[in-house]
């Protein structure tokens, strides 16, 4: 009798705080071997607040993990824009080299923005590789951008030695 007490309270409780619940009540007959017959009752209540909180916490870590991603990828893009008006300033040959490797950094940029949209149909085991991922993809634009930066400055010196030559 104890024990069926406590479930009401439990239920109780639960009602009582807003949570909408789910009772399940479930029975479980066992014939002994000496013919006797035992009944065994549980009753099982879940709530779905509990469910709800999580889901509103996995939420706002999505989309903490989103707005850093995209200011990550917001500054890598200027940076690369700058780059790519610099480039207007050199030979025609350092100008397409740089060109040619911008548009695959646009292309990968493009390419995490698309999947960040992805990031609420994520959950569980598929979040952590879905952010791993991400984060996997930002460092090789991030990665991309410092090539680019280094072997414009080395071409751009170039042009300027010849330049300063003629």
């Amino acid at each position: 009798m104890k024990h069926k007490s406590l479930i009401l309270a439990v239920v109780a409780f639960a009602l009582v705080a807003g949570a909408e619940s789910k009772t399940v009540h479930s029975k479980k007959t066992t014939t002994n071997k000496d013919g006797s017959t035992t009944v065994e009752e549980t009753t099982t209540t879940t709530s779905e607040e509990t469910t709800s909180t999580a889901s509103a916490s996995d939420d706002a870590e999505k989309e903490s993990f989103k707005v850093k991603v995209q200011k990550e990828v917001d500054s890598l893009s200027a940076q690369i824009d700058s780059l790519k008006e610099q480039a207007k300033a050199t030979s025609a040959e350092t100008a397409a080299k740089l060109e040619k490797k911008a548009a695959e950094l646009d292309k990968k940029r493009d390419e995490i923005k698309g999947d960040l949209e992805k990031a609420s149909d994520k959950s569980g085991r598929a979040w952590t590789q879905f952010k791993n991922g991400i984060n996997k993809a930002v460092k090789e634009l991030s990665s991309g951008y410092k090539e680019a930066k280094n072997e414009f400055s080395k071409d751009a010196q170039k042009d300027l030695k010849k330049e300063s030559k003629k």
